[in-house]
Protein backbone atom coordinates (compact mmCIF):
# COMPACT_ATOMS: atom_id res chain seq x y z
CA UNK A 1 0.00 0.00 0.00
CA UNK A 2 1.01 3.52 -0.85
CA UNK A 3 2.18 5.52 2.27
CA UNK A 4 1.66 2.42 4.68
CA UNK A 5 4.50 3.36 6.58
CA UNK A 6 3.99 7.27 6.78
CA UNK A 7 0.06 6.99 7.45
CA UNK A 8 0.95 4.47 10.36
CA UNK A 9 3.51 6.37 11.95
CA UNK A 10 0.97 9.45 11.93
CA UNK A 11 -2.24 7.67 12.97
CA UNK A 12 -0.65 5.78 15.80
CA UNK A 13 0.67 8.70 17.24
CA UNK A 14 -2.72 10.70 17.01
CA UNK A 15 -4.37 7.67 18.21
CA UNK A 16 -2.32 7.44 21.13
CA UNK A 17 -2.45 10.92 22.34
CA UNK A 18 -5.89 11.46 21.81
CA UNK A 19 -7.60 7.77 22.96
CA UNK A 20 -9.27 9.15 26.54
CA UNK A 21 -9.45 8.43 29.41
CA UNK A 22 -5.91 8.17 30.27
CA UNK A 23 -5.47 9.42 33.61
CA UNK A 24 -2.69 11.65 34.65
CA UNK A 25 -2.10 11.99 30.59
CA UNK A 26 -3.32 14.50 27.78
CA UNK A 27 -6.64 13.16 25.80
CA UNK A 28 -9.22 14.19 24.17
CA UNK A 29 -11.14 15.13 27.50
CA UNK A 30 -8.47 17.56 28.48
CA UNK A 31 -8.58 21.22 28.32
CA UNK A 32 -5.11 23.43 27.33
CA UNK A 33 -2.34 23.33 24.20
CA UNK A 34 -0.93 19.86 25.81
CA UNK A 35 -3.02 17.56 23.45
CA UNK A 36 -2.31 19.94 20.45
CA UNK A 37 1.42 20.31 21.29
CA UNK A 38 1.90 16.68 20.98
CA UNK A 39 -0.28 15.59 17.86
CA UNK A 40 1.16 18.74 16.23
CA UNK A 41 4.48 17.43 16.42
CA UNK A 42 4.11 14.55 14.74
CA UNK A 43 2.34 16.21 11.93
CA UNK A 44 4.72 19.10 11.38
CA UNK A 45 7.81 16.19 11.52
CA UNK A 46 5.53 14.62 8.61
CA UNK A 47 8.78 15.53 5.94
CA UNK A 48 11.18 13.91 8.37
CA UNK A 49 8.97 10.94 8.74
CA UNK A 50 8.65 10.33 4.70
CA UNK A 51 12.33 10.52 4.69
CA UNK A 52 13.14 8.31 7.76
CA UNK A 53 11.02 5.54 6.39
CA UNK A 54 12.62 5.82 2.69
CA UNK A 55 16.28 5.69 4.42
CA UNK A 56 14.49 2.73 6.59
CA UNK A 57 13.56 1.06 3.12
CA UNK A 58 17.26 2.03 1.72
CA UNK A 59 19.31 0.55 4.54
CA UNK A 60 17.12 -2.80 3.97
CA UNK A 61 18.02 -2.90 0.81
CA UNK A 62 21.79 -2.55 0.42
CA UNK A 63 21.69 1.05 -0.75
CA UNK A 64 22.78 2.52 2.29
CA UNK A 65 24.80 1.49 5.30
CA UNK A 66 23.36 1.80 8.80
CA UNK A 67 26.02 4.21 10.28
CA UNK A 68 25.09 6.63 7.54
CA UNK A 69 21.44 6.40 8.11
CA UNK A 70 21.27 9.56 9.53
CA UNK A 71 19.10 9.21 12.82
CA UNK A 72 20.09 12.30 14.65
CA UNK A 73 20.12 14.47 11.55
CA UNK A 74 16.63 13.26 11.03
CA UNK A 75 15.67 14.03 15.09
CA UNK A 76 17.13 17.19 14.88
CA UNK A 77 15.40 18.14 11.51
CA UNK A 78 11.73 16.86 13.17
CA UNK A 79 12.10 18.71 16.12
CA UNK A 80 13.33 21.88 14.33
CA UNK A 81 10.04 21.31 11.62
CA UNK A 82 8.05 20.78 15.23
CA UNK A 83 9.59 23.69 16.13
CA UNK A 84 8.59 26.31 13.16
CA UNK A 85 5.15 24.88 12.89
CA UNK A 86 4.57 25.54 16.48
CA UNK A 87 5.96 28.44 17.04
CA UNK A 88 7.08 27.14 20.67
CA UNK A 89 9.03 24.18 22.25
CA UNK A 90 7.44 20.60 20.72
CA UNK A 91 7.81 17.59 22.23
CA UNK A 92 11.62 15.93 22.03
CA UNK A 93 10.50 12.79 22.55
CA UNK A 94 7.84 12.95 19.64
CA UNK A 95 10.60 13.82 17.12
CA UNK A 96 12.37 11.05 18.30
CA UNK A 97 10.17 8.30 18.75
CA UNK A 98 8.77 9.41 15.57
CA UNK A 99 11.97 9.05 13.45
CA UNK A 100 13.00 5.92 15.07
CA UNK A 101 9.20 4.16 14.12
CA UNK A 102 9.14 5.38 10.23
CA UNK A 103 13.15 3.85 9.76
CA UNK A 104 12.26 0.73 11.70
CA UNK A 105 8.48 0.30 10.14
CA UNK A 106 10.22 1.14 6.51
CA UNK A 107 13.29 -1.21 7.03
CA UNK A 108 11.25 -4.27 8.56
CA UNK A 109 8.12 -3.85 5.84
CA UNK A 110 10.70 -4.00 3.19
CA UNK A 111 13.12 -6.67 4.46
CA UNK A 112 10.12 -8.87 4.68
CA UNK A 113 7.57 -7.84 2.39
CA UNK A 114 5.08 -7.66 5.07
CA UNK A 115 4.43 -5.82 8.68
CA UNK A 116 6.25 -7.93 11.13
CA UNK A 117 6.21 -6.42 14.97
CA UNK A 118 8.48 -8.75 15.93
CA UNK A 119 10.42 -7.43 13.29
CA UNK A 120 9.95 -3.54 13.53
CA UNK A 121 11.27 -4.14 17.09
CA UNK A 122 14.27 -5.64 16.02
CA UNK A 123 14.56 -2.78 13.52
CA UNK A 124 14.31 -0.32 16.11
CA UNK A 125 16.65 -1.65 18.29
CA UNK A 126 19.28 -1.85 15.30
CA UNK A 127 18.78 1.93 14.60
CA UNK A 128 20.00 2.91 18.32
CA UNK A 129 22.98 0.39 18.29
CA UNK A 130 24.18 1.09 14.79
CA UNK A 131 23.57 4.81 15.47
CA UNK A 132 27.00 6.96 14.76
CA UNK A 133 28.60 9.62 16.41
CA UNK A 134 27.31 12.42 14.24
CA UNK A 135 23.72 10.92 15.66
CA UNK A 136 24.60 11.34 18.95
CA UNK A 137 26.14 15.30 18.28
CA UNK A 138 23.04 15.88 16.18
CA UNK A 139 20.74 14.61 19.45
CA UNK A 140 22.11 16.43 21.74
CA UNK A 141 21.85 19.57 19.11
CA UNK A 142 18.11 18.80 18.92
CA UNK A 143 17.78 18.57 22.90
CA UNK A 144 19.39 22.27 23.01
CA UNK A 145 17.04 23.50 20.56
CA UNK A 146 13.81 22.63 22.03
CA UNK A 147 15.21 23.90 26.23
CA UNK A 148 15.98 20.20 27.34
CA UNK A 149 19.04 21.55 29.53
CA UNK A 150 17.92 18.72 31.95
CA UNK A 151 18.84 15.90 30.24
CA UNK A 152 21.71 18.13 29.05
CA UNK A 153 23.12 18.71 32.35
CA UNK A 154 22.10 14.89 33.43
CA UNK A 155 24.12 13.67 29.95
CA UNK A 156 26.89 16.19 31.08
CA UNK A 157 27.06 14.85 34.35
CA UNK A 158 27.68 11.40 32.29
CA UNK A 159 30.66 12.96 29.80
CA UNK A 160 28.25 12.27 27.14
CA UNK A 161 29.10 15.19 25.17
CA UNK A 162 29.90 16.43 21.94
CA UNK A 163 33.51 16.75 22.38
CA UNK A 164 33.43 13.22 23.72
CA UNK A 165 31.28 11.48 21.24
CA UNK A 166 33.67 12.93 18.54
CA UNK A 167 36.75 11.83 19.65
CA UNK A 168 35.79 8.31 21.41
CA UNK A 169 32.89 7.35 18.84
CA UNK A 170 29.79 7.61 21.09
CA UNK A 171 26.30 6.86 19.71
CA UNK A 172 23.08 7.03 20.48
CA UNK A 173 23.03 4.41 22.77
CA UNK A 174 25.17 5.62 25.47
CA UNK A 175 23.00 8.89 25.53
CA UNK A 176 19.46 6.54 25.52
CA UNK A 177 21.21 4.02 28.30
CA UNK A 178 21.63 7.30 30.78
CA UNK A 179 18.68 8.93 29.76
CA UNK A 180 16.53 5.50 30.19
CA UNK A 181 16.54 6.21 33.77
CA UNK A 182 15.00 9.47 33.58
CA UNK A 183 12.13 9.48 30.56
CA UNK A 184 10.15 6.17 29.89
CA UNK A 185 10.68 6.55 26.05
CA UNK A 186 14.88 5.86 26.15
CA UNK A 187 13.70 2.86 28.11
CA UNK A 188 11.32 1.50 25.65
CA UNK A 189 13.77 2.12 23.05
CA UNK A 190 16.59 -0.01 24.69
CA UNK A 191 14.27 -2.91 25.80
CA UNK A 192 12.15 -4.31 22.70
CA UNK A 193 10.54 -6.47 26.25
CA UNK A 194 8.73 -3.26 27.02
CA UNK A 195 7.34 -2.95 23.43
CA UNK A 196 6.23 -6.39 23.51
CA UNK A 197 4.10 -6.29 26.59
CA UNK A 198 2.57 -2.59 25.52
CA UNK A 199 1.58 -4.48 22.20
CA UNK A 200 0.52 -7.84 23.64
CA UNK A 201 -2.50 -5.65 26.04
CA UNK A 202 -3.15 -3.74 22.84
CA UNK A 203 -3.88 -6.37 20.96
CA UNK A 204 -5.43 -8.55 23.67
CA UNK A 205 -7.61 -5.93 24.34
CA UNK A 206 -8.75 -5.49 20.37
CA UNK A 207 -9.38 -9.23 20.08
CA UNK A 208 -12.17 -9.04 22.80
CA UNK A 209 -13.82 -5.59 21.64
CA UNK A 210 -12.29 -4.20 18.15
CA UNK A 211 -12.50 -0.87 20.37
CA UNK A 212 -9.07 0.83 19.33
CA UNK A 213 -9.49 3.60 22.17
CA UNK A 214 -10.25 0.96 24.84
CA UNK A 215 -6.67 -1.41 23.55
CA UNK A 216 -4.97 1.91 23.93
CA UNK A 217 -6.02 3.30 27.33
CA UNK A 218 -5.15 -0.76 28.25
CA UNK A 219 -1.96 -0.53 27.12
CA UNK A 220 -1.14 3.01 29.00
CA UNK A 221 -2.51 1.98 32.37
CA UNK A 222 -0.03 -1.41 32.29
CA UNK A 223 2.82 1.35 31.78
CA UNK A 224 1.12 3.58 34.22
CA UNK A 225 0.42 1.06 37.32
CA UNK A 226 4.23 0.39 38.34
CA UNK A 227 4.85 4.24 38.84
CA UNK A 228 1.34 5.64 40.40
CA UNK A 229 2.47 6.23 44.36
CA UNK A 230 0.37 4.25 46.33
CA UNK A 231 -2.82 6.51 47.14
CA UNK A 232 -3.66 6.50 43.98
CA UNK A 233 -2.81 2.89 42.60
CA UNK A 234 -6.14 1.72 44.82
CA UNK A 235 -7.74 4.04 42.43
CA UNK A 236 -6.39 2.15 39.44
CA UNK A 237 -7.15 -1.21 40.36
CA UNK A 238 -10.95 -0.34 41.17
CA UNK A 239 -11.01 1.02 37.38
CA UNK A 240 -9.19 -2.60 36.12
CA UNK A 241 -11.75 -4.39 37.99
CA UNK A 242 -14.29 -2.37 36.38
CA UNK A 243 -12.93 -3.44 32.52
CA UNK A 244 -11.68 -0.01 32.23
CA UNK A 245 -12.80 1.39 29.11
CA UNK A 246 -14.98 -1.79 28.51
CA UNK A 247 -17.49 -0.71 30.80
CA UNK A 248 -19.22 2.19 31.44
CA UNK A 249 -18.18 1.73 35.91
CA UNK A 250 -14.65 1.35 34.40
CA UNK A 251 -14.69 4.70 32.65
CA UNK A 252 -16.33 6.40 35.39
CA UNK A 253 -13.40 5.20 37.61
CA UNK A 254 -10.55 5.83 35.43
CA UNK A 255 -12.11 9.85 35.27
CA UNK A 256 -12.11 10.32 38.88
CA UNK A 257 -8.50 8.75 38.78
CA UNK A 258 -7.56 11.39 35.95
CA UNK A 259 -9.19 14.21 38.03
CA UNK A 260 -7.52 13.64 41.00
CA UNK A 261 -4.08 13.18 39.25
CA UNK A 262 -5.25 16.43 37.89
CA UNK A 263 -5.79 18.20 41.30
CA UNK A 264 -2.59 17.56 42.63
CA UNK A 265 -0.81 18.51 39.65
CA UNK A 266 0.55 14.15 39.08
CA UNK A 267 1.56 14.14 35.31
CA UNK A 268 2.25 11.41 33.13
CA UNK A 269 1.79 12.11 29.43
CA UNK A 270 5.52 11.07 29.59
CA UNK A 271 4.10 7.57 28.56
CA UNK A 272 2.17 8.60 25.23
CA UNK A 273 4.74 8.13 23.21
CA UNK A 274 6.20 5.12 24.18
CA UNK A 275 2.26 3.92 23.56
CA UNK A 276 2.56 5.20 20.22
CA UNK A 277 5.92 3.77 19.51
CA UNK A 278 4.27 -0.08 20.44
CA UNK A 279 1.23 1.10 18.43
CA UNK A 280 2.67 1.57 14.88
CA UNK A 281 2.70 -2.02 13.53
CA UNK A 282 -0.30 -2.57 14.43
CA UNK A 283 -2.07 0.61 12.85
CA UNK A 284 -0.10 -0.73 9.53
CA UNK A 285 -1.57 -4.02 10.20
CA UNK A 286 -4.83 -2.71 9.84
CA UNK A 287 -5.90 -2.39 13.67
CA UNK A 288 -8.40 0.70 13.46
CA UNK A 289 -10.99 2.71 15.34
Amino acid sequence: MEHLVERAVLEAFYLSAVAYVKPGAVHRLTTGKALDRLVLSSIAALPVICRAAEVGRNVAKGRKGMPDAGIGAMILDAARSAYAWLGSHPSIDVAVAAVHASFALGYSHSKKGEVDPGEYRSALGLSVRSSSSEDLVRFLEALKMVGEFRFLDILEEKRVTISRATLEGLNLMDAYRILAEHRPLYRALMSSKILSAVESRIMDEYKKHRDMNASIVNAYTGLLAPRLPEKYSKMLEKAVGLGLMGTREGARALLELDRRLRLDGVEYTELVPVVALALVPLTAMGYKL
